[in-house]
């Protein structure tokens, strides 16, 4: 397998997928996980070609941006076995992906899954992370307020929910930024 070309192919299509996302889910979010997924894999020793796949494709059948996540993840399988990778592969980048959401909350039963959970956590927090979260919101309809109050349903958990130490490191900075931010808001609108 020509893992360059794959790539390329992979990043194409994903881009083709996700080009008019408005959620904070777009193409650019699918290549930060996708990288910080192969940074984490080349750190933890484990499969960093396999790790930069599943961070691109990790959000195609996610059930909050597809009405019907069977099709979607059927029509994910076609395309990957269409690149060249076997059934056990797929399987294994299935089951990588499946342990990603943080809404299902799931444990990452393999490396492979750990660091794309890693990576796509790491991506919703820090400045991204306020940026994404405010641009769902705001494609959702949803009131400020319920906006955020996601920082503390979700966001400020994601930290200690981190599965690498590396990915704990990088958290440490990002964890800080979403705290200086909420905290200034709390301040500005409890005037």
């Amino acid at each position: 397998m020509n893992e360059r070309l794959v790539l390329e192919k992979v990043r194409a299509w994903v881009k083709n997928e996700f080009l008019t996302d408005e959620t904070g889910h777009d193409f650019a979010h699918m290549v930060r996980v996708s990288r910080l997924s192969r940074e984490l894999a080349e750190k933890e020793a484990s499969e960093p070609f396999l790790a930069e796949i599943i961070g691109l494709v990790h959000d195609v059948y996610d059930h909050k941006l597809t009405e019907d996540p069977s099709r979607e993840q059927q029509r994910l399988v076609a395309f990957l076995a269409e690149q060249g990778f076997d059934q056990q592969t797929i399987t294994r980048m299935v089951d990588a992906i499946d342990s990603v959401s943080f809404s299902k909350g799931m444990c990452a039963a393999t490396t492979l899954a750990k660091v794309v959970q890693d990576a796509d956590r790491l991506d919703a927090i820090g400045a991204i992370g306020i940026i994404r979260t405010l641009t769902y919101g705001q494609a959702k309809g949803r009131p400020i307020t319920e906006t955020m109050q996601h920082f503390h349903d979700k966001l400020f958990k994601i930290k200690a929910l981190l599965n690498t130490s590396y990915a704990k490191q990088l958290a440490t900075t990002r964890d800080e930024v979403m705290h200086a931010f909420y905290d200034a808001y709390e301040q500005e609108t409890s005037l």
